[in-house]
């Protein structure tokens, strides 16, 4: 049975988009090289704004502490993947490889 996945579907698919990259980064041990694409490419995908101020469009001026606030989670987002790298993507290919008939979770 897959571990429970905190990801949506869709992040699950985009992070499957990575895979490659992944496994090439996991086989020379450094994660550098996906790091920057990655987060540049899920932050414009899925706004850490709209996961922190769901009540709060994402046209309207942030307040300065709202503004901490929302650099403080996207950077403790970033310091988990980057800290857990094998946690997150292994558990994510590994529930989608044992969905039934290759459902994503």
């Amino acid at each position: 049975m897959a571990p429970p996945t905190k990801y949506s579907a869709e992040q699950i698919e985009f992070m499957a988009t990575f895979h490659n990259q992944f496994l090439e980064c996991k086989a020379n041990r450094n994660y550098e090289p996906l790091w920057n694409p990655f987060f540049e490419a899920w932050g414009a995908r899925f706004p850490e704004r709209a996961v922190v101020f769901k009540d709060i469009s994402l046209d309207v001026d942030l307040t300065e502490e709202q503004s901490t606030v929302l650099s403080e989670a996207w950077a403790l987002r970033q310091q988990v993947c980057i800290c857990c790298p094998n946690i997150n993507f292994n558990n994510v290919f590994l529930t989608m490889l044992t969905a039934p008939h290759g459902e994503i979770p």
